[in-house]
């Protein structure tokens, strides 16, 4: 089972999951939409680990591939889909979690960048959290477990900390967001069938 998660004011139909659909990987992908602007930290995390660990979802929550959901022996070992500040999300859960994940621009301090965002209202609170939730889990994945794609011209975040985190880094000409290119559908294949 993949989980695609979307970055601030993105969609759960994104670059990352058009290129697991064209991919027909057999993996059950799900990729849910929610306001990140109404949400809370603690609700986003709940919401995503309750679908991780008990698997429960349906349409309604959001867009899915039709795939298998467990291996053979019936284990369900997911895998994370990052893109930006999803990226955070997806470390997150992927530390409590220890599977691998794919960051797309990892957003790792929401805090620093969410601000340059022209349609983001701080909240406090908010930012209190994320930064919580970073002192908590980050550099705590095993380095092999995280893979990372990264617009070398990302106008957004900086990504100096990025070899300190991922196993794997791959540098691709682009921008913040990274347009599904045959390039960045290579590299999403080549982790699906890596882990």
């Amino acid at each position: 089972m993949i989980l695609n998660i979307h970055g601030y004011v993105g969609f759960a139909n994104n670059a990352g999951f058009e290129i697991l659909k064209q991919l027909n990987c057999g993996e059950f992908v799900i990729s849910p939409q929610f306001d990140y602007d109404i949400m809370s930290p603690d609700d986003i995390y709940s919401y995503l680990f309750d679908m991780l660990v008990n698997f429960r979802f349906n349409a309604e929550n959001g867009l899915h591939i039709k795939g298998k959901a467990a291996d053979e022996d019936g284990v369900i070992r997911p895998k994370i889909f990052g893109h930006s500040l999803g990226g955070f999300w997806a470390y997150c859960l992927g530390a409590e979690l220890n599977v691998p994940v794919l960051l797309k621009n990892p957003c790792f301090k929401p805090w620093e960048t969410l601000p340059k965002c022209d349609v983001f209202e701080v909240n406090d609170e908010y930012m209190a959290k994320y930064k919580a939730l970073f002192e908590r889990y980050m550099y705590k994945l095993d380095k092999s477990k995280v893979s990372a794609v990264i617009g070398i011209k990302d106008e957004l975040i900086d990504h100096s900390d990025i070899d300190n985190v991922a196993g794997t880094v791959y540098r691709l000409n682009g921008e913040h967001s990274l347009p599904v290119t045959p390039e960045f559908s290579e590299v999403v294949e080549k982790w699906v069938k890596s882990n």
